[in-house]
């Protein structure tokens, strides 16, 4: 008995006593049972129905793309066991299990499997490139700003004196050239 089961069976225990009513353990821990095996069997229809709509197959199935024949249908069994139309009181147990058959469908047959896999291939390649250009921009971005804080000091050293001015032109010129050179 896990430690939830246990604190709510006493609840339940405790809320039979104040309300008059006889109790026994048996009967609690099987309600407490039902209830907390019901509310799993709920979270796993929302899981498998969120991840359907968003195209998630192997998501659904909570398997890796690698996997096997043996273990997509080990991941199935385990899944239709919890989104089951008899299994629970959900309402939407019909269309999550409907969508699990047809994610294990889909990735059974080796042909569909392949041309999905290319799919999410093509996507991962696609979301790679736009991080890299949304680097690139940050890079050249960080490269304005540094040239015209650059010019600003170079702005106001001017100002401080010739003497001073000559020795930091030099730095100012080294400290624009590293920077154009290197970002």
């Amino acid at each position: 008995v896990s430690v939830p089961e246990a604190k709510a069976v006493a609840t339940l225990s405790a809320l039979g006593r104040v309300c008059g009513l006889r109790v026994t353990r048996d009967a609690s821990f099987e309600i407490v049972r039902d209830f907390m095996q019901t509310t799993a069997h709920d979270r796993a229809v929302s899981r498998v129905l969120r991840r359907s709509r968003a195209g998630e197959w192997y998501r659904v199935l909570q398997v890796g793309r690698r996997a096997s024949k043996s273990q997509l249908k080990a991941a199935y069994r385990r899944l239709a066991k919890r989104c089951h139309p008899d299994k629970t009181r959900d309402d939407r147990a019909n269309m999550a299990f409907d969508h699990l058959r047809d994610a294990f469908d889909l990735l059974s047959n080796q042909v569909q499997r392949d041309t999905y896999d290319a799919k999410l291939a093509h996507e991962d390649r696609l979301a790679r490139e736009k991080r890299q250009r949304q680097r690139q921009r940050v890079a050249q971005h960080v490269r304005r700003i540094a040239l015209r804080c650059a010019r600003a000091a170079l702005g106001a050293l001017a100002r401080v004196g010739r003497a001073a001015l000559a020795a930091l032109a030099r730095l100012g010129r080294v400290t624009l050239a590293r920077i154009r050179g290197e970002v």
